[in-house]
């Protein structure tokens, strides 16, 4: 850990601007198709993308060890539910550092951003094409009418939680100038 990171503690603390893609994310989560866990089609997905040792994976991206599981289409774009779900096909290991790094990029643009060799970076889109199109998952069309129809409520919810982070936040101001005056 390097003293710099220290410098996150010692500044002013926003609830909205910290976690309002927290909350995004969250919501998105929850509407999201998934796929239960199953051991024997877990293997099955982790050898497509040619990771036969099982038990310390590594990231499909730099080859480091992997720590997360990166959505190769993500969640949530600018804000708002993209369809894709947590679904095998989908979920890639992943370092913390990669992920970071791409977050809502697509993962073909994201793979030409690495400083890889261009042969390496056509056989990683190659592997992970492949292993995309060997899974049927699920995607909801967060166009269709019916869809829209529905969301509206949810996003509604959604508009109040983030109105009343932005509330909690100006009355945080509140009190520390309340604390700091007395």
């Amino acid at each position: 850990m390097k003293k710099q990171t220290l410098k996150r503690h010692l500044s002013l603390y926003s609830i909205y601007k910290k976690r309002h893609t927290t909350i995004n994310h969250a919501f998105a989560s929850a509407i999201s198709s998934f796929d239960d866990y199953d051991e024997k089609e877990i293997d099955g997905a982790l050898k497509h993308l040619g990771q036969t040792q099982t038990i310390e994976l590594e990231c499909v991206y730099c080859g480091n060890e992997a720590s997360t599981w990166d959505h190769l289409y993500s969640l949530v774009q600018k804000g708002a539910f993209t369809g894709y779900g947590h679904q095998l096909g989908n979920l890639v290991p992943c370092c913390k550092k990669c992920n970071s790094s791409k977050g809502s990029k697509n993962y073909s643009n994201f793979i030409d951003s690495l400083p890889l060799a261009e042969k390496s970076k056509i056989e990683t889109k190659a592997k992970l094409e492949n292993y995309i199109s060997a899974f049927d998952y699920k995607t909801i069309d967060v166009n269709e009418e019916s869809y829209l129809n529905l969301i509206k409520g949810y996003d509604s919810i959604k508009s109040e939680i983030f109105q009343l982070m932005k509330l909690a936040d100006l009355k945080a101001e509140e009190i520390r100038n309340y604390l700091k005056d007395n």
